[in-house]
């Protein structure tokens, strides 16, 4: 079977290019991905995002695919409208997305537009779930997020390829990674205003002692007068500017693009703690990348974490935008060993429910069942 990928544009790291990525590797069928065309890819306007995504469906219809597997609700829509055979897998409400990342617009006026943005996409989502079959989420908190507006999905496993991760000793992936030999506390994802970044460097900063490291791994990321400053992942102009996020201790936070997904692998068995202090998350991917690593997470009692990072088992929650809640649970970790190494333990067993290997053949059997 021929599979096509619908995504709105290309980047290196996510959630659901990781799945894709998994999927081409691990499956029994072809897959293949088509992306919204170039002239598309910026999100100046509601209108523009939803023409883009028609225009891609429509180029998808005399290429002989099996199934279209959409990873957003608006390509699904057409999908379903052109009479394509199709299944949506649903990574989150880019309505919520939108709405959060008011926080990173450059200026009022952006502000305005991504608030207007988000109530576009919330009417869009309540017209459109409703219609969309073949849905499938990863966690029972976005499943209810659909419900409420009228959808039906189904659960299903996410998965995971731990292959790639926890196979050198913490020492020795330092030395790969060129980490120093700290208690180190790891951050990876976007610095955004709804990844929490701003959260935990408040926190991070009143942590005293030169024993302690931050590091943040991030793409398109750089360091300015002494701010992290980074482009808005969601923005309605074609292009944003760059902001900032806040001040920081030059001296024991390091920053460090991702690179391949081997040093990826280095830097969560380098860490000591990992964090997740997003507003707004779905799943939460990294959080089972940091378990497939073997390393103690803290994360956000929010959203659909607490599914998977599961207070004083697979990891530490701390109550969501509090910094010193967040930096205690830290402490925690690093004071109680026994803690630490009981959910080591934890996550090895937990973690394993998702690999790929386990799931593979059940993913496959669906995309038959649709065609």
């Amino acid at each position: 079977m021929k599979i096509c990928h619908t995504f709105y544009e290309k980047k290196k790291f996510g959630g659901s290019e990781t799945y894709f990525r998994i999927l081409r590797k691990q499956s029994a069928h072809k897959h293949h991905i088509a992306y919204v065309d170039k002239s598309f890819q910026y999100k100046e306007s509601f209108e523009n995002f939803y023409e883009g995504f028609s225009r891609l469906v429509d180029s998808l219809r005399q290429k002989g695919f099996d199934v279209i597997h959409n990873h957003f609700f608006i390509p699904a829509f057409f999908s379903e409208e052109r009479g394509l055979p199709n299944m949506l897998t649903s990574h989150c409400m880019l309505s919520e997305e939108f709405l959060w990342s008011v926080n990173d617009a450059a200026n009022p006026a952006e502000a305005r537009a991504m608030k207007l943005s988000s109530r576009l996409f919330g009417q869009a989502e309540t017209n459109m779930y409703p219609r969309i079959r073949n849905i499938q989420v990863f966690s029972d908190f976005h499943r209810r997020e659909i419900e409420a507006i009228g959808g039906k999905a189904t659960k299903v496993p996410i998965i995971l390829d731990a292959s790639y991760f926890g196979k050198k000793p913490k020492e020795q992936a330092r030395a790969s990674a060129s980490i120093p030999n700290k208690f180190t506390i790891l951050f990876s994802g976007r610095p955004t205003y709804y990844k929490g970044l701003h959260i935990l460097l408040e926190g991070f900063g009143s942590m005293k002692g030169e024993d302690i490291q931050l590091v943040i791994l991030s793409e398109d990321i750089s360091v300015d007068d002494g701010m992290i400053v980074h482009k808005p992942c969601i923005s309605t102009e074609r292009n944003p500017k760059k902001i900032s996020t806040q001040r920081f201790d030059n001296s024991r936070v390091i920053i460090r693009r991702t690179g391949s997904r081997e040093r990826l692998a280095d830097y969560y068995s380098s860490a000591d703690v990992f964090i997740c202090p997003s507003l707004y998350e779905s799943v939460g991917y990294v959080n089972l990348e940091a378990m497939a690593s073997r390393v103690p997470i803290v994360a956000s009692d929010t959203c659909g974490i607490p599914e998977f990072v599961i207070n004083g088992k697979t990891g530490l929650l701390f109550e969501p935008g509090n910094p010193q809640d967040l930096i205690e649970k830290v402490l925690k970790l690093r004071e109680n060993k026994p803690l630490a190494d009981k959910i080591r333990e934890n996550q090895r067993q937990f973690v394993s429910q998702f690999d790929v290997r386990k799931n593979i053949k059940t993913i496959d059997r669906t995309y038959e069942e649709i065609k």
